[in-house]
């Protein structure tokens, strides 16, 4: 059960970092808090793209293969990326707004979630001691 919850983080943020990656003057624009970030910016956009796109590979591959290290690895950026959106939340004054409520939503939870399920999946058949000589 957690390892379909994992895939489906995945496909979440590969989908939302082929959006940003093909599309990013639309994700600039109808992603609720991005314009209060500062000027659209093509190559910025692209860059979060990839790094949604790598993440959720490695995400959904560790969670099919079982391999916790990728699981971890997949959940690494999204969870610096959430811990970030937090310090955002905070300097605001911890306001209840829209864009705050879909920080969590779309940013937050879902990271820690990934992450949470990560750190407490069993090392994979490849990740013992013997695998690291």
């Amino acid at each position: 059960m957690l390892r379909i919850v994992l895939i489906i983080i995945a496909a979440g943020y590969a989908a939302t970092g082929a959006v940003a990656l093909a599309a990013p003057e639309t994700f600039y624009h109808f992603t609720p808090g991005v314009p209060l970030t500062g000027p659209f910016n093509t190559h910025f956009l692209r860059d979060v793209g990839l790094a949604l796109m790598v993440s959720g590979a490695a995400l959904g591959w560790g969670a099919v293969s079982g391999a916790q290290n990728l699981m971890i690895a997949g959940a690494g950026w999204p969870t610096a990326h959430a811990v970030y959106h937090l310090l955002i939340w905070i300097d605001r004054g911890c306001a209840p707004d829209g864009v705050a409520l879909f920080d969590f939503a779309a940013v937050i939870a879902p990271a820690a979630i990934a992450m949470g399920i990560a750190l407490v999946s069993p090392p994979g058949p490849y990740e013992g001691s013997a695998a690291r000589v």
